[in-house]
């Protein structure tokens, strides 16, 4: 922008922008429905489109994280050590 001029925010700007930062911290996606008054969810998250897919993106590394963590290792050994066991599950007799 040139020296001396401004931009204009316009109160539709601030809306938008408080609605985003709801969203990035985590607030329920209906609950920001409810507080800007669209009828459907389907509004909110066509307009913050672009939101949700960071956001998803996220969410999918997260779950990887997690998921990371509960699974056990799987090295080539242990299951070879599992198999001389002589378990095998069947039971003589």
């Amino acid at each position: 922008m040139p020296a001396g001029t401004y931009h204009r925010t316009r109160v539709h700007d601030l809306r938008h922008a408080s609605a985003t930062l709801l969203f990035r911290a985590g607030v329920d996606l209906n609950e920001i429905r409810a507080l800007l008054r669209h009828t459907r969810i389907a509004t909110t998250a066509d307009i913050y489109i672009d939101v949700l897919e960071d956001v998803r993106r996220g969410t999918a590394a997260s779950m990887d994280g997690i998921l990371g963590r509960l699974a056990p290792p799987t090295r080539p050994d242990a299951m070879e050590r599992d198999d001389d066991a002589g378990g095998g599950g069947t039971s003589a007799g």
